[in-house]
């Protein structure tokens, strides 16, 4: 098959995985794959500067900083750190009053990073083959199955920083620095890592200076807007930012023994490249300018890198290529099991909250919600619902004089109302699976 054969395949079917996610659920939100709560956390801002308010904390929202359990800030800040992303969503809220038509949005823009994957991979001077077997490993991979599903920024930083490979390949070098800040400062901070890839795919000195003096004239623009302000305000929000998304170079069982690595194992492969060591630098890079033992982990689309890694190696190993082939479907075979188990996670997800949708149309209902998942969706897709309130908290007192009581984590969700308990419970068959 050739490649471009190839791609439209894949596309065709991602299309109608969207679809088919599109009309069966309304709340697509998982707790599979990452916490539930940071879909709140990166639109609450543009949620309430779209209703013309000042952002501040919700009424007994209690974000908990790191281990100072007591400290609450803002939940508006996480927004003002991804300010690009927080302005088109605020946008949608304006236009449609809802988060829902975001979230569609957010699966199309999946769509064209799956697009500029191609491009680039194209771009390659390897065989056919070799770009088949690496665009099936993103893929079949969590990146794409799951967590492109999620109301988080990292589609559109990905989009940006793949478009900045683009304009590298065409010596666009300065649109390429444009580019790659508006991924790092607009969307993700996260997505520094990438920073010493792109400048490998340069390899002219006068465009590597090109690229880091706007790069970094970004960073300043950056720093002096949204850093300083807020680290001079809530200084232990940005050390628990920092920390949050990071991993002790001493925790050996989550650097070299994370179960998770079953289900990327070709971006394992990929390691033992140039590309691979330049990614393993970037994730490294907190150890230089902060001078800490915290790294950033192989997290999210950061590490589409290793899979183009992974295609190099493909290339030129022919004498391995049968066992990159089983390690490769070995991975489509979990992810395709994972992306089952996902699904059956929404399934409960999205009947939670359908149910609790009902109960609350009565706004003289007052609604809480204990642990970090309840009802934080419910406001993004009702704004206006003044009865709902929501907690990150462990104080019990807080959760007085309520008509509704909501607990929620991964395989349990509970809705208690007057003298009734609606159950939203996922058993697994396996005991086993609750490590992953």
């Amino acid at each position: 098959m050739k490649f471009r054969n190839f791609f439209i395949f894949l596309i065709a079917v991602y299309f109608l995985l969207i679809i088919f996610k599109i009309f069966l659920f309304k709340y697509t939100f998982s707790e599979f794959r990452g916490w539930s709560e940071d879909g709140f956390l990166w639109s609450y801002c543009a949620l309430e500067l779209s209703k013309k308010k000042n952002p501040d904390l919700i009424p007994n929202f209690h974000f908990q900083v790191g281990y100072v359990s007591n400290l609450e800030i803002p939940a508006y800040l996480v927004g003002f750190l991804s300010p690009i992303f927080t302005l088109i969503l605020f946008i949608f809220f304006k236009i449609f009053k809802s988060v829902y038509p975001f979230h569609i949005f957010l699966f199309f823009i999946s769509l064209l990073d799956f697009y500029l994957i191609y491009k680039i991979l194209k771009a390659f001077s390897i065989s056919e083959e070799s770009k088949i077997y690496a665009l099936a490993s993103i893929f079949f991979s969590p990146l794409f199955l799951i967590f492109s599903f999620k109301l988080r920024p990292d589609a559109l930083a990905l989009f940006f920083s793949l478009l900045s490979i683009l304009f590298i390949l065409r010596k666009k070098f300065i649109i390429s620095s444009i580019l790659f800040s508006i991924s790092v400062f607009g969307f993700k901070i996260q997505s520094i890592i990438w920073i010493f890839f792109l400048l490998y795919l340069i390899r002219q000195v006068k465009g590597i200076l090109l690229f880091l003096v706007f790069f970094s004239f970004s960073f300043i623009i950056w720093f002096y807007f949204f850093y300083l302000p807020i680290s001079s305000k809530y200084p232990l929000l940005i050390t628990y930012l920092l920390y949050s998304n990071t991993i002790s170079v001493f925790d050996l069982k989550r650097l070299f023994l994370n179960q998770n690595y079953l289900i990327s194992l070709a971006q394992i492969i990929g390691i033992f490249h140039i590309y691979g060591i330049l990614y393993l630098l970037g994730c490294f890079q907190y150890i230089f300018y902060l001078r800490i033992s915290e790294i950033i982990p192989p997290r999210s689309f950061n590490s589409i890198i290793l899979n183009f890694s992974f295609a190099h190696i493909y290339h030129k190993l022919t004498k391995f290529k049968n066992i990159l082939k089983f390690i490769l479907l070995f991975q489509i075979t979990l992810n395709i099991l994972f992306f089952l188990f996902d699904l059956r996670i929404n399934l409960d997800n999205d009947r939670f909250y359908r149910k609790l949708e009902r109960i609350t149309r009565n706004e003289n209902i007052k609604v809480c919600s204990y642990l970090r998942q309840s009802n934080f969706y419910l406001y993004l897709f009702h704004p206006n619902r003044e009865n709902l309130i929501h907690f990150f908290s462990r104080r019990l007192s807080n959760y007085k004089n309520c008509d509704v009581m909501t607990y929620h984590d991964m395989f349990r969700k509970t809705i208690i109302y007057k003298d009734s308990i609606f159950d939203f419970n996922f058993k697994l068959p396996f005991n086993f699976f609750k490590t992953w």
